[in-house]
Parts: structure tokens; C-alpha cells; sequence
């Protein structure tokens, strides 16, 4: 018996090995070289099998390259940064000489560095460019997301899944501090968080990666992160419209027993074990049925906590204009609700871009935006561990008891902290308002001295300002209940107790943080071209002053469940607690 299956495993092999033989056999190796319009030879040149992106190569330091392909008639994809990409048939031949032409049109293009913009033809430094519409292609709900795997050497990772939180952490080639800080991210001139920003109001994203960021100086040690918002263009009002709606699911959930599976697998540890069965025959049906008046019965505890939750997202957009003056408005609306329970996010996004010819060589810019953003949530901390964890309580509450008994919340407990009751959590423990509002504005006033004469040509001088104000408003009440508790190991009469981590009365902290800054940026810019050759110099000075006041208050033992204010409750547990910042760069 043995020896026939070793014969029959060595046939096995042997006709898999000659498969893969005739495989390879089958495959045609083609050889090729590649090079400019001038005849010099190209490194580094993708070639690719057109169809199938898995069969790939470039060209090596001498601009050839060798792929193996299916037949003489298969099709090469060949490209190559600053060039036409070619689809190159065989018609037969093993051995292609394959010429490239530059994109004139690509090498063109205006990118954004910084303090101006250049054409990506006189690029130095490293700088890597995505567009509006690269950006928007996916149906995400912030900027930072959006941006993942669109460009080299950017990494983001998205650590948590809250509406309002689930932005990405953003570095750009790594990390090259100790405290992991991110890049430096500008708005239109201003710093800022990109995820506040409407991504549908966006033009362009430019990453400044190396020494193309050394204008920043320090700020810019993690790379810069420059965004450009849409203006408008010369010609009739264009009114435009996007919306989405969608649903969202969690896609990888632990797959936890049922009642019945919970005690059966008990039971059979138990026995295993040497030890008398837990749950009796008795015990199992009052489970299976519910059995009123007692403390048993099946309960889905992730249904309590997860649900399916809905988004939406409308943008609407008007922009036009004359040969003195153009503009771009808009306004986004951003509802997204949660996967677990009471958990929700709403941004209102309002945009005002307007550029004018103001006389001749005289031009006005002015950028206005703002942002007002809502985050909503349970009373207990989500990002609390153990015990006053809803995410917690779910996985380990045993789904043979009821979420109810006698009116009262039903928790279990094992002795500790613990009391495990996700639907109370979510429903009883009271609320988390926060609230950001953001309004931020840029002046521009430009001369070019090229219209008073030749002789200055490519002379400019600009004057731009910036102001912001925002405040942030912070009203968290947590709300003191009582449920009935039992030791799920050993359960015996229910008692009706407080919930643990609460205070009598419930507790409201009320907390207000108002901030402001200015830029002021006085620039003289010079670029012309002279034959073949380009010559350009820059001059910027800037200030920029922050500051922030804030107060914070606690108070505790309230008679309704929504307080207004702190006077309202009857003890304060400690002082009021303020804060005051302030910064100045020049």
C-alpha cells in the first residue's frame, strides 16, 4: 500500500514538473532597447506586458531590457516621467528598438513649491503632484485618506475608525525625528489641517519631499504638504453639483459563540476537566426560551454596540468670470454616522476664491473659507480602556443573559470594575458634544513692473496677509444610572447598584478654547528666460503670530440629564483650570 502511493506521488510530481516545463517552453523571450528622440539610450523605462501588469521590467544602465511573453504578438506598454507612453506591437520580432518623445505638455505643467510655482520641467528638487481629479476618484470623507498610495515615498496609516477621527497619520519618506512629527501642511499659503478642507474644493496637492521642503526651514524637516484650491475661469457661471450616498459595514468582526454554542463548549471543557457541568438542562432552556422572570436568556451583545451606518456628502460649486475678475464659491456638506451606536460626524465647508485686474499689472486676490464641524458621541470615553470600554464590554459579556431584568439594565461582572452592559453604555452614560469653528482669510495684492518696461520683465512684487480665528467648544456630560449586577461566573440575586466609573448626579465638564493668528508676507519674485537658459530669484519676508485662551469647568450632582450650564449642578469638585498660549515667527 505504501509503495503505490509513493508511485502515485512521484507520477504526481512528475507531470506537475513537465507542465511547468512546457509553461516555460511556451513563453517567448523578446530583447529590446530604448532611447530618446536625440539616440541616447534610456535607463530605468517600464516596459510591461499590455493586459497583464504582472509580467514587467525596466531597462538597465545601457537602456535595454529582456521580458519572456506569450507569443511574437504580444503588446508592450512602455512609459517613462517627462514622455509619450507607446503601446509597441511585435509583429513577430524578438529583438525592438523603441523610441521615446518628450511631453512637451507634461514637462509644461505648473506645480506648486514653495512660495510660487514653476514648471516641472525646471524642477530640482523632489516634488510629487497629485490632481483634483486623481484625488477625488475615491469616495472617502477627508483629505488625508484620499492621498494614500497616490504618491511615492508618502505613508499614512489610519489608526482608528471614528466619524471625525479616521484620518490617516501622514509621513513623507519615513520618520526623521523622535516625537514622529508629520509634515508641514499649507493651505493656499496658510498652515492648516488638510482634513479640514473640502476635498472637492481642492486644485492640486504638491509634496515637497528633501530639499525641495529647505525653504521651510525647521518646519519643514518632515516635508511639506502644499494645497492649492480650485479658482475660477473666464467665461459663464459653471454651476456644479456632487453627492454620494453610502452605507458602511465593519468588515473584519470577531466571530463570537452563541448561547447555545457558549454552553455547550462550557459544559464540555467542564467535563473534560473532570469537573460538573455549569449550565444544566434546566439552565439551557430558560436561555433558549427567554424564561420569564429570571436573569437568563440569549443575547447578541454586537448588536448592541455596531450597527450599519449611513453617509452623505453634497457639494455644490459656482465659478466664472470676466478678463478683470474671476471666482470660485462653493459649499460641502459632510453627515457621517458611525458604525457603533451614537456615534456621529457633521462638517459645513463655505469657500470664497476671487481673483481681479485691479489696473494694468495690478492684481487682487482674495481667499476666504471657513468650516464649522460637529462630533457627537456616548457619554462614556471611546478611547477609554477595560471596564468603560463599550468595544470591551461587548466581547466579553456572556450572550446567555438578557440585557434587561425588573426595568433595570442587566450587567454582569466578574469582581472587578467591570460591568458589562454595552447597551446601557452606549444608551444610559450620557453625551459628548464637541464643536470646531474656523474662519480663515488671505489677501494678495501683486505688481508686475514688467508693464512699465521691457526692461523689468519677470519682476513682481507682492504683498500678502493672512488672518484666522476659531474656537473650540467642548460640553461632555456623563450620566450616573443604576442597573441590576450579577457575577456571570457565579450569579445569584441581581442588585441594583450605580454604575461604576460614574458620579451621583451625573458629571458636566464645559470647556472653551478661542484662537487666533496672523501672517503678514511682503515678496519679490524675478524669473525670466533668456534664450535657452531661465534665471530666477526670490526675496520673502514673514512674520506670523499665534495665540490661544482657553477655560475649562467641572461640576457635578445635576437634576436633569442635559444641563446647560455649571452653575446648575450642586458640587464642584475642584477649580476652574484656564490656559494661555503664544507664539511669534519672523
Amino acid at each position: 500500500m505504501i509503495n503505490k502511493f509513493a508511485s502515485a506521488l512521484r507520477l504526481l510530481s512528475f507531470v506537475i514538473m513537465a507542465a511547468l516545463a512546457l509553461d516555460v517552453s511556451a513563453q517567448t523571450i523578446v530583447t529590446g532597447t530604448v532611447c530618446d528622440s536625440s539616440g541616447e539610450t534610456m535607463p530605468g523605462v517600464s516596459v510591461v506586458l499590455k493586459g497583464n501588469p504582472s509580467v514587467a521590467t525596466a531597462t538597465n544602465i545601457d537602456g535595454r531590457f529582456m521580458l519572456r511573453v506569450p507569443d511574437l504578438n504580444s503588446t508592450l506598454h512602455v512609459s517613462f516621467i517627462g514622455y509619450k507612453s507607446q503601446d509597441v506591437k511585435l509583429d513577430g520580432h524578438s529583438d525592438v528598438e523603441i523610441v521615446l518623445h518628450e511631453d512637451s505638455q507634461m514637462l509644461d505643467e505648473v506645480v506648486a513649491i514653495g512660495y510660487g510655482t514653476t514648471k516641472k520641467v525646471s524642477l530640482t528638487g523632489s516634488v510629487s503632484t497629485v490632481t483634483s481629479k486623481e484625488l477625488v476618484s475615491a469616495p472617502m470623507t477627508n483629505t488625508s485618506n484620499m492621498l494614500t498610495g497616490k504618491i511615492a515615498g508618502l505613508t499614512a496609516v489610519q489608526s482608528t475608525g471614528r466619524p471625525g477621527s479616521d484620518h490617516s497619520t501622514i509621513h513623507v519618506r519615513g520618520l526623521n525625528d523622535f516625537a514622529a512629527s508629520g509634515p508641514l501642511c499649507i493651505v493656499d499659503g496658510v498652515p492648516s489641517s488638510m482634513d479640514n478642507v473640502n476635498p472637492n474644493d481642492i486644485e492640486s496637492v504638491s509634496v515637497l519631499k528633501d530639499a525641495a521642503a529647505a525653504i521651510y526651514g525647521v518646519q519643514g524637516a518632515n516635508g511639506v504638504i502644499l494645497i492649492t484650491t480650485k479658482k475660477g475661469s473666464e467665461g459663464k457661471a459653471k454651476i456644479s453639483y456632487d453627492g454620494s450616498f453610502s452605507f458602511v459595514n465593519n468588515t473584519a468582526m470577531p466571530e463570537l459563540m452563541n448561547a447555545r454554542e457558549y454552553m455547550y463548549w462550557h459544559n464540555r471543557a467542564s467535563e473534560m476537566d473532570g469537573y460538573t457541568p455549569r449550565y444544566t438542562a434546566d439552565i439551557q432552556q430558560q436561555v433558549m426560551e427567554n424564561a420569564p422572570g429570571t436573569i437568563y436568556g440569549e443575547t447578541n451583545w454586537q448588536d448592541k454596540l455596531w450597527r450599519t451606518a449611513f453617509t452623505q456628502k453634497h457639494n455644490i460649486s459656482a465659478s466664472g468670470g470676466t478678463q478683470r475678475a474671476t471666482y470660485y464659491v462653493s459649499l460641502g456638506i459632510l453627515d457621517q454616522e458611525g458604525t457603533m451606536r451614537r456615534t456621529e460626524y457633521r462638517r459645513y465647508n463655505l469657500r470664497a476664491n476671487i481673483d481681479m485686474s485691479v489696473a494694468k499689472g495690478l492684481r487682487f486676490t482674495a481667499n476666504i473659507s471657513g468650516y464649522k464641524a460637529e462630533n457627537y458621541g456616548p457619554g462614556f470615553d471611546l478611547g477609554n480602556t477595560y471596564a468603560w470600554n463599550p468595544a470591551f464590554e461587548a466581547t466579553h459579556a456572556l450572550p446567555i443573559y438578557k440585557s434587561t431584568y425588573d426595568g433595570y439594565p442587566l450587567a454582569q461582572t466578574t469582581g472587578g470594575d467591570g460591568q458589562f452592559n454595552v447597551g446601557a453604555s452606549i444608551e444610559n452614560s450620557g453625551w459628548q458634544r464637541n464643536y470646531n469653528n474656523q474662519v480663515t482669510s488671505n489677501l494678495k495684492l501683486e505688481y508686475s513692473f514688467g508693464e512699465l518696461t521691457p526692461v523689468l520683465k519677470g519682476l513682481k512684487v507682492s504683498v500678502w496677509g493672512s488672518y484666522y480665528y476659531g474656537n473650540t467648544k467642548i460640553r461632555n456630560f456623563m450620566n450616573s444610572y443604576e442597573q441590576m449586577v450579577i457575577n456571570s461566573i457565579t450569579p445569584g440575586e441581581p442588585v441594583l447598584t450605580r454604575k461604576s466609573g460614574t458620579t451621583e448626579g451625573g458629571a458636566f465638564l464645559k470647556f472653551l478654547q478661542v484662537n487666533d493668528g496672523w501672517i503678514l508676507r511682503p515678496q519679490i519674485d524675478y524669473s525670466r528666460k533668456f534664450g535657452k537658459h531661465t534665471v530666477s530669484a526670490l526675496y520673502v519676508y514673514e512674520a506670523q503670530k499665534n495665540s490661544s485662551d482657553g477655560m475649562q469647568g467641572e461640576a457635578n450632582q445635576f437634576a436633569a440629564t442635559d444641563p446647560i450650564d455649571l452653575s446648575l449642578g450642586v458640587e464642584i469638585p475642584g477649580r476652574l483650570v484656564g490656559k494661555y498660549g503664544y507664539s511669534s515667527i519672523v
